[in-house]
């Protein structure tokens, strides 16, 4: 078995070091299986590509300009798998951690389900130590066929997982995608989702064709909330800031042009309008909250026992 492991960076040089180190330290792989981890740096200016020419000349860096974001990276990268003839690939961002069996376990499951995409299961380590649920998958639900996320914020030790969760959208930051996916409906949507939102739209895409989405459990992977996500940014930008971001579609997925995009993703026209304007009466919302309120109360606001 072919897998190609294809990590998306720009500007983290000891990130993407360190990401590295554990794939090839810590991470056990089945003796069959021949593993070729590709890089795709999007223009670092930091010296990552050096870095990692010295310190792991056997991993494949294919270079971007800048303009690639996390979506034309990832694509550029699965391009170049699949002309080598990969039988899988697996998205992996570089600010993970990783349980060293993690692969292993989205091989277990792979065996049973050789054209599934599947995930591990996302966490997030606390100071206290216990281990906290990002996502455990994504399910489509109600009329308005809506984004919930799967066990969120519950805490690992508190719930019983099963070995394998079924939902309808999986986290592109550890996926297993098998090259038959991608022969069959194509790469990820740079045009319209070119930093957030393209994995939920390319696995979503996969689930309609009829390829099934799974969280591998036992496939743990750790990172922190991420600060440019809607709220923790909300909770911490200056007003200019936050205002500015509302109209970048890269690097912020909270802003006008995201929530429209992703309103419309894989629905028709009427649930997509209906969705959008709840959308944007949230955003309305945070907008004038932003405006009157200084940011300590706003933390009190959305985190009353932080």
């Amino acid at each position: 078995m072919k897998i190609a492991i294809i990590i998306p960076v720009f500007n983290r040089r000891e990130t993407t070091l360190k990401c590295l180190g554990l794939l090839k330290d810590n991470v056990l792989i089945p003796a069959d299986t021949l593993l070729q981890i590709i890089v795709v740096d999007d223009g670092s200016t930091d010296g990552t590509a050096t870095a990692i020419g010295q310190a792991y000349p056997e991993v494949k860096i294919l270079n971007g300009d800048g303009n690639l974001w996390w979506t034309g990276a990832i694509n550029k990268g699965v391009e170049f798998a699949l002309s080598q003839d990969f039988d899988y690939l697996l998205t992996l961002n570089d600010d993970m951690e990783f349980d060293d069996d993690f692969l292993l376990q989205l091989l277990v499951v792979a065996n049973k389900n050789p054209q599934a995409l599947i995930s591990s299961l996302k966490l997030n380590k606390r100071p206290d130590g216990k281990k906290q649920i990002i996502t455990a998958g994504f399910n489509i639900t109600g009329f308005l066929k809506q984004i919930e996320t799967i066990h969120a914020n519950k805490l690992l030790d508190d719930i019983h997982l099963d070995e394998v969760i079924t939902c309808d959208i999986v986290t592109g930051a550890s996926l297993l995608i098998p090259a038959l996916v991608f022969t069959t409906i194509g790469s990820f949507d740079n045009a319209n989702f070119p930093h957030h939102w393209a994995d939920f739209e390319f696995s979503h895409r996969a689930f309609l064709a009829g390829f099934p989405c799974l969280v591998a459990t036992k496939s743990r992977i750790y990172t922190d909330y991420n600060q440019n996500y809607a709220t923790p940014f909300l909770l911490a930008s200056t007003k200019t800031q936050y205002i500015k971001s509302l109209f970048n579609n890269t690097r912020y997925y909270h802003g006008v042009i995201s929530l429209f995009k992703s309103s419309y993703m894989h629905k028709n026209i009427f649930i997509g309008s209906i969705l959008f304007a709840k959308k944007l009466v949230g955003l309305s919302k945070n907008i004038l909250l932003k405006l009157i309120l200084p940011n300590q109360l706003l933390r009190i606001l959305f985190n009353p026992k932080g």
